[in-house]
């Protein structure tokens, strides 16, 4: 309706829903929304609040100004590589087993641990940690249009920890894993069910870890 409103009535839209991950080639082509491409995007949001959590966590104590910023970007385009080469797995189930089994990106983010490593710190500084919460786009945004907060509470001598998007994949799978939880009611297939709980653990693991990171991440040599 808002579009009509504006006259782009043919504006194209693509929606991506938890339980749409799999749509086919979307009409008038261009985009094919299938499992590779939706669960690279997953992956990608966990690798990215795992870079978010280390850049906030470091700027503040570094010693010599810009280097985080510096590792960050090399961390980026690093990890742009080794999404782009993931290998082909199919379109469906193959790709589903590979994401969920493989240590493919834990490997890469241990190489990108390497590079953060080399940041000089002084953890003895003092500051006051500041968490970022309230609507979603506003607390995950950074720059102008979020008044570049984040940036001004570090120049105010403050450790920011932002949330990480982790937190809403964990929103949007628990009601799931809550009815596989309780599969001891009648079901037809539980053991169907307890398999996919399995394959749930480590999407939800890697989320509750992000979301933890800021406080239990192992403190980096000075």
């Amino acid at each position: 309706m808002a579009l009509d409103g504006l006259g782009l009535r043919d504006f194209r839209l693509f929606l991506l829903a938890q339980d749409e991950l799999d749509q086919g080639s979307a009409g008038g082509g261009g985009l094919e929304i299938n499992m590779p491409l939706s669960l690279g995007l997953i992956w990608g949001i966990l690798c990215a609040d795992q870079l978010m959590d280390l850049e906030y966590m470091t700027r503040p104590y570094e010693v010599h100004a810009g280097q985080t910023d510096r590792v960050l970007k090399e961390s980026v385009e690093y990890l742009y590589n080794v999404f782009r080469e993931r290998p082909d797995r199919g379109k469906k189930y193959g790709t589903v087993a590979w994401h969920l089994m493989s240590n493919y990106f834990t490997r890469a983010l241990r190489e990108v641990r390497k590079k953060w490593d080399t940041i000089e710190v002084d953890r003895l500084r003092v500051k006051a940690k500041v968490k970022i919460t309230g609507e979603f786009w506003l607390q995950t945004h950074e720059g102008e249009g979020n008044y570049d907060i984040k940036r001004w509470l570090e120049q105010e001598d403050s450790e920011v920890v932002p949330p990480p998007v982790a937190v809403w994949l964990h929103y949007l799978l628990h009601p799931t894993i809550r009815k596989l939880e309780h599969r001891h009611s009648a079901s037809k297939h539980p053991r169907l069910q307890e398999l996919a709980l399995h394959a749930l653990e480590p999407i939800t693991g890697f989320a509750r870890r992000s979301a933890i990171c800021p406080t239990n991440c192992p403190t980096r040599k000075n």
